[in-house]
């Protein structure tokens, strides 16, 4: 391959991975890799920015599960050491800060030509603005629920009361 072919190569890459950049930042998607047998992690930009990880350094395995939140980590490892094809669940983050970020995260097993897994590929998408969202919305559903009970039982009441006041 001459030095221009490849050059023109190269930059059709660097493009097409600021692309994706791009595009993951837009739809807070990020991806990962996982190999387990030499516990490798690895974590896209976006991944890195969603979990409160410093883009510039390398995160580790273990930092990637201290950072899963306590309550979500049995099903996390379980989904980890799963010999299914694909996984999918929800989980939570604790950043750095004290808060905590909502993903969805999908999974897919890399396996080798014997079926044996090589490594884990996946997608996590930060949807704590949708959960917060929800979380509100149920909030207010339950308020107006308890305020048409509240309503109910005043207008049961006064009925009551005018039938004895006025039998």
């Amino acid at each position: 391959q001459t030095a221009a072919a490849r050059r023109l190569t190269e930059a059709v890459l660097r493009r097409s991975e600021s692309n994706l950049a791009r595009a993951q930042h837009l739809s807070a998607t990020g991806s990962f890799s996982y190999v387990a047998e030499t516990d490798v992690l690895s974590l896209s930009d976006e991944t890195r920015r969603i979990c409160g990880f410093d883009v510039a350094l390398e995160i580790s395995p273990a930092a990637m599960r201290d950072r899963i939140h306590p309550d979500d980590l049995p099903l996390f490892l379980e989904m980890l050491g799963s010999t299914d094809r694909e996984f999918h669940f929800d989980c939570r983050v604790l950043l750095p800060d004290g808060s905590i970020r909502y993903l969805q995260v999908i999974a897919d097993a890399v396996r080798d030509d014997l079926g044996r897994l090589v490594e884990w590929v996946g997608a996590i998408r930060d949807v704590t603005d949708r959960k917060r969202s929800e979380d509100a919305l149920n909030e207010v559903r339950s308020e107006l629920a308890h305020v048409a009970r509240v309503a109910t039982l005043g207008e049961l009441t006064a009925a009551i009361a005018h039938e004895i006041n006025q039998p």
